[in-house]
């Protein structure tokens, strides 16, 4: 190409250049605001995602994914007694590790702390329940799952006619059941769902709690 014409195009090349205020040797800038950048998007979404999770504590897909069942169960009410009604009760379901499988690790004062509980509102009998670990208790969310979640389980239920766990009433039905895992973490290959049977807390229990 002769020289003149190199000379020509590389006039219009820097004229056009300064008309939209932008280096010849450099690109514009891209923002976060930019709209017409495909690349940015993916990483805009996934930074909303998360400013979302800390400002609502709302949790994320994944660790709605790797939430894992605790245990399982059937609360039931002894033949002897008429199913209760009660649109102020609730059921309180907490499973503990089994103290001699446990002595003396997870044991502090002779008793082993709560593993998960889990307050179920004006149920109806025969119950099923699943305990997950977002029931996890504060003595057990740092606790590696690994360490327990192949063990048997002693899980207790109250049913409360109230529905406030703070308070004893003498009409209050409780129970208690084992959940054999067989050492495994998969629901399937359990024995079986825990069955609970409730029933008063007798003559000393009702003493205890005002009841006659």
């Amino acid at each position: 190409m002769p020289r003149a014409s190199l000379l020509v195009l590389s006039w219009l090349h820097l004229g056009a250049a300064r008309l939209l205020q932008t280096p010849v040797h450099t690109p514009a800038p891209l923002t976060l605001g930019d709209r017409s950048s495909s690349s940015r998007r993916p990483f805009l979404l996934a930074a909303s995602s998360a400013l979302l999770q800390l400002r609502t504590g709302w949790p994320s897909a994944a660790s709605e994914s790797t939430e894992s069942t605790i245990a399982t169960g059937v609360v039931r009410v002894t033949p002897e007694l008429a199913p209760p009604q009660s649109q102020t009760s609730a059921l309180y379901v907490t499973c503990r590790l089994v103290p001699q499988a446990n002595v003396p690790r997870y044991v502090t004062g002779g008793k082993v702390p709560p593993l998960a509980a889990a307050r179920f509102a004006a149920p109806s009998f025969p119950f099923s329940f699943e305990l997950r670990t977002s029931d996890l208790t504060p003595e057990f969310a740092n606790v590696p799952q690994s360490e327990w979640i192949a063990q048997d389980l002693v899980i207790s239920a109250r049913w409360d006619t109230d529905g406030v766990a703070a308070t004893r009433d003498p009409g209050d039905l409780v129970g208690r059941g084992l959940l054999s895992k067989r050492k495994c973490a998969e629901p399937s290959k359990w024995e079986g769902a825990a069955d609970i049977e409730l029933q008063g807390r007798g003559l000393t229990g009702r003493l205890l709690t005002g009841g006659k």
